[in-house]
């Protein structure tokens, strides 16, 4: 912010509230962010190669995640980092048992 900015909101505006004229109250069901399937990496990240996005089908996000970064693919021109494919020989090497799916944080 600039400096003038700063400045008039330090003394205030000396505006006074006299009256209300409207006022308008939205209700909406509230659903809190939780986990499900998958969600496209944005363009701009995709672009820098950065990223592993499995691109799946269930709610288990989660796992192909850590599966996907203890076990990348070692053939990169055979297979694609962003497939389940690639994972699905290693699902039973990890215990996940007691892990509901979807994984949220509460």
């Amino acid at each position: 912010m600039s400096l003038s900015v700063d400045n008039f909101n330090a003394r205030g505006s000396g505006f006074v509230l006299g009256h209300i004229t409207d006022c308008t109250v939205g209700i909406s069901h509230y659903r809190p962010l939780d986990g499900s399937t998958y969600i496209p990496t944005p363009s701009s990240i995709v672009r820098k190669h950065a990223v592993v996005n499995v691109k799946n089908n269930d709610e288990r996000c989660f796992e192909w995640a850590i599966l996907s970064c203890l076990y990348p693919p070692t053939n990169v021109s055979k297979l694609n980092p962003c497939r389940v494919s690639s994972y699905t020989k290693h699902r039973d090497t990890l215990n996940f048992d007691g892990i509901t799916f979807p994984v949220i944080e509460i």
